[in-house]
């Protein structure tokens, strides 16, 4: 039986095995493979996708932020008006 410690150490080697065999056959696979290139490309599309879901979430996030202010606004109006501390 392994321990936890050789289990997380054999994942660690596995999981480096597996992608050091899939840049290999990335690169056997394709004769002019820039990495440089492909990298850059990989992370346009992280930052795209990022920017993508900021413009998605933004609205409803400033809508929930509205409304909790006026709620917070509201009571503390509401207190003062009726003598309330």
């Amino acid at each position: 039986m392994l321990s936890k410690r050789s289990k997380k150490i054999l994942l660690i080697a596995v999981a480096i095995a597996t992608m050091t065999a899939v840049f290999t056959i990335a690169v056997a696979a394709a004769d002019d493979f820039n990495a440089a290139e492909t990298m850059g490309t990989a992370f346009q599309s992280v930052v795209a996708n990022i920017f993508e879901m900021i413009a998605t979430i933004l609205p409803i996030a400033l809508q929930v932020l509205g409304v909790t202010i006026a709620i917070y606004f509201g009571i503390k109006w509401f207190n003062k008006i009726m003598g309330r501390t």
